[in-house]
Formats: C-alpha cells, sequence, structure tokens
C-alpha cells in the first residue's frame, strides 16, 4: 500500500517564480498559518490574484502559489471528491489577468466588469489532519523544540488509520504537507489533471 505527499510541479516556470500571486488584503499575511488550523475563515468576498491566463489555463489545476497555499482549479477538487469523502472548506478565488494594463478597480475597490477574470479555482482548507506518522518504521530525527515530533525525516511512513486513508489530507506529525491516498493519486493522472508532481510513501497497513 502506498501513499503520497502533492508537491507542485514547477518545470514550466520559465522567467516567473509562481503561477499566481496573492492581491494582499488585510491581514493576508496570516492566511497561510490560518488554513492549517480547522477553523473557517471570515473572507468577505472571493481572494484575488494575478496571473498568467496562458501558463494557468493550459499548465496547471494545480498552480504555485506565492504565498504557498493550496489553490486547485473546479476540475481537481471535483476528481477528489469522486474519489472518496474529505473534510475540507472552498473559498472562491478571482484571478485576474496580469497583462491587462488597464485600471482594475473602481472607487470602492471593486474590479471593473471589464477586467478578464478566471473563476474556476478555489482555496482549499483541508480539515482532515490524521495522526499517523509511524515512529517506529520512518527513519527521522526529532524535532529540538519537541521531540515528541519529527523534524527531519529521511524515510516517511505512514499508518493506515481503521477507516483507511482520505483522498486527501494532512498529517499532525507534518501539518505543511498534503497527503493522497493512491486511489486519489491515479484518479488525478486518470483525468489529465496538470501541476501536480507526487512523492511516495510507504504505508503500513492496518491490522486491527
Amino acid at each position: 500500500m502506498k501513499a503520497y505527499i502533492l508537491k507542485r510541479d514547477y518545470e514550466h516556470l520559465c522567467d516567473m517564480s509562481y503561477d499566481i500571486s496573492l492581491i494582499p488584503f488585510s491581514n493576508s499575511e496570516d492566511l497561510k498559518y490560518q488554513l492549517l488550523s480547522n477553523e473557517k475563515l471570515t473572507l468577505t468576498k472571493p481572494v484575488e490574484f494575478l496571473a498568467n491566463f496562458n501558463v494557468v489555463k493550459n499548465e496547471s489545476d494545480y498552480p504555485i502559489v506565492d504565498y504557498d497555499i493550496e489553490v486547485m482549479s473546479d476540475e481537481m477538487v471535483n476528481v477528489l471528491k469522486k474519489v472518496g469523502q474529505f473534510s475540507h472548506i472552498l473559498y472562491p478565488t478571482l484571478i485576474v489577468d496580469d497583462t491587462f494594463l488597464k485600471n482594475k478597480y473602481d472607487s470602492e475597490g471593486n474590479l471593473l466588469p471589464d477586467v478578464p477574470l478566471l473563476k474556476n479555482f478555489n482555496i482549499v482548507q483541508l480539515l482532515d489532519i490524521l495522526q499517523v506518522f509511524d515512529f517506529e518504521k520512518s527513519e527521522f530525527k526529532p524535532l529540538r523544540s519537541n521531540p515528541k515530533f519529527p523534524g527531519i525525516v529521511k524515510k516517511m511512513v505512514i499508518k493506515e488509520p481503521v477507516k483507511g486513508l482520505p483522498p486527501i489530507f494532512r498529517m499532525l506529525e507534518k501539518p505543511a504537507s498534503v497527503f493522497l491516498s493512491e486511489a486519489a493519486k491515479q484518479a488525478l493522472e486518470a483525468n489529465n489533471i496538470k501541476g501536480c508532481v507526487f512523492e511516495e510513501v510507504e504505508v503500513t497497513p492496518y491490522e486491527g
């Protein structure tokens, strides 16, 4: 049995560092950390990004974001939902064409009607945070600040929970990473979901 760490594909980047860039708003610097919690965010309107439309439309359903948050296309989310249930919250986005050089906003800060937009991407807050790190079979150095948690991991092994792994989840012991079940990885590949790279992780089967 296998699981996978979900990573982004950087091969298509040429002279850019990111696919999409967050347009800052009040307290947006805390967004990354708020999304790692299980608390629903209070966002009064869609989160706005700037992007090269050609890249986002053609190269990635899982774009590289300058704020290192999970942004996925509607198609990618729907593929994962078909694999199985997983707890999550979607926050709508508006992705603005970065080649549009005219004025983008009215006097109240709202986007003007003629601004080219993509609306088929969402910020995804993953709520399945599983305590599944296999401390016996993994090869790692304990975290200096908290030895009960892994620091540098040479070989990661996950313990399968009683109900099995959800399609996509985070791990309590490594909350910054996103993980996929084998079925989810296969579904993303079968549906030609772009922008994903998969790092294989061994899974210890549940034995009861």
